[in-house]
């Protein structure tokens, strides 16, 4: 109940959306409504949604002779008068731009299929449906969202949509270029899609995604120009079939188990501080399309590391992961062999089985385990053969820079 007065007394404030769906999230939670459809929840659903913007009360009497004061969310208006004709909001950078779309949208989840507040279906709203769309056409070689106005770094690599949020876009809209756009964020794979626990047919997204791309083909975005957001994107060349890469980031997972020792997570590396033999650290994971991969494991070399048996289940699949050097080593891609899997979990497990003369300790350090084709040594990029060029030429305010001319240029996976 106190969300509200903190809304409107700008105690809680910040870029469009946030304060917004804080207070609606609030209003759903407390699902205070009468039988006439009244009550504190409408109250503070018509706030988020009516007219209104951040005001400012110049007095003597305040704390630094000012107050500050929101007198609505705003929601409605700015969909229907600031988003323009290609989704976007008045911000330049496409980074701020998703901060509408996620948070936008997270509005329009706590009201999806809520009776509370029938009026706001904002998934049937037809200008908040292009905001969801404003970020794809963007995207240049299925891999990169232009760096524009504020973006962090110039050439980052990436995309600023998740693929958590574009599978969820999917189940709402069930359109196709939302499924082709989460397998190509996702590496070319329904591998360890987002599942949401509130759907009855999450376990089903895999296959759906994949029945989309059979039909569809993977995503290939023409050339094309946005004139309500100012950017213009020539595209050559078309993603390869490759065969899908799948990459399990131990830095995220969890143990299935352990010898009991510590385990640190850094960035570019979890390190298992094993202290003898037969100190082990197992993980698990699942694949959705049972067939034959090549297994190779991404770990470091160390003076402190130690040798490792490696099990697939109940198998051997490598008897002696030498994994000492004399200087830190990062990124080194192991060849684990090829081996029959079928769909569904398993485990792997790393055992220690001693340490090279000189080595100093019997660690453990280890990314990621990548699952390819048999024939693949290395993983290859399916947008290797892509390239385009683009071109920025809109708003300079909004994130952006003074400069409104940008220029990018795209080729072949670099």
């Amino acid at each position: 109940r106190h969300i509200l007065p903190g809304c409107q007394n700008a105690d809680i404030y910040g870029n469009f959306g946030l304060h917004q769906s804080a207070l609606a999230l609030a209003a759903v939670v407390l699902d205070d409504v009468d039988s006439d459809g009244n009550g504190p929840t409408k109250e503070m659903l018509d706030w988020v949604m009516q007219s209104g913007g951040l005001e400012c009360d110049i007095n003597p009497s305040h704390h630094l002779g000012r107050k500050y004061y929101l007198t609505g969310g705003d929601v409605m208006p700015t969909l229907y008068d600031l988003i323009d004709r290609d989704g976007f909001g008045n911000e330049t950078s496409p980074m701020y731009n998703c901060i509408w779309l996620r948070y936008c949208k997270i509005v329009a989840d706590v009201l999806y299929g809520y009776d509370g507040y029938p009026e706001a279906d904002l998934y049937a709203n037809p200008k908040f449906c292009q905001l969801l769309r404003s970020i794809s056409p963007l995207t240049m070689l299925n891999a990169y969202t232009p760096n524009i106005g504020d973006a962090g770094l110039a050439g980052r690599r990436g995309v600023d949509i998740s693929v958590e949020v574009l599978a969820d876009l999917y189940e709402k809209l069930q359109e196709p270029l939302f499924a082709q756009l989460v397998y190509a964020f996702n590496g070319n794979s329904v591998q360890g899609l987002p599942r949401d626990i509130f759907s009855s047919e999450a376990d089903s997204l895999p296959q759906r995604i994949l029945a989309v791309i059979n039909e569809y083909g993977q995503l290939q975005l023409p050339s094309d120009d946005l004139p309500g957001y100012g950017f213009a994107a020539l595209r050559d060349g078309s993603p390869k079939n490759v065969d899908t890469v799948i990459k399990f980031d131990f830095t995220k997972m969890q143990m299935a188990d352990s010898s009991g020792k510590e385990r640190t997570v850094y960035p570019h590396a979890n390190i298992y501080r094993s202290t003898s033999v037969g100190d082990y650290i197992s993980y698990d994971f699942e694949v959705i399309q049972g067939k034959a991969y090549r297994f190779i494991l991404n770990a470091a070399l160390h003076p402190d590391y130690g040798i490792f048996k490696v099990q697939l289940d109940d198998n051997v699949i490598k008897e002696d992961l030498d994994l000492y050097a004399d200087s830190l080593s990062l990124d080194e891609l192991h060849d684990l062999g090829v081996w029959d899997l079928t769909p569904g979990q398993h485990r792997i497990t790393f055992t220690c089985t001693g340490q090279r003369p000189g080595a100093s300790n019997f660690y453990f350090g280890h990314r990621e385990l990548i699952l390819t084709s048999p024939e693949q040594i290395e993983p290859e990029s399916p947008f290797a053969d892509m390239r385009g060029a683009c071109i920025y030429y809109g708003r300079t305010f909004g994130h952006g820079h003074a400069d409104a001319l940008g220029l990018g240029i795209y080729g072949y996976d670099l």
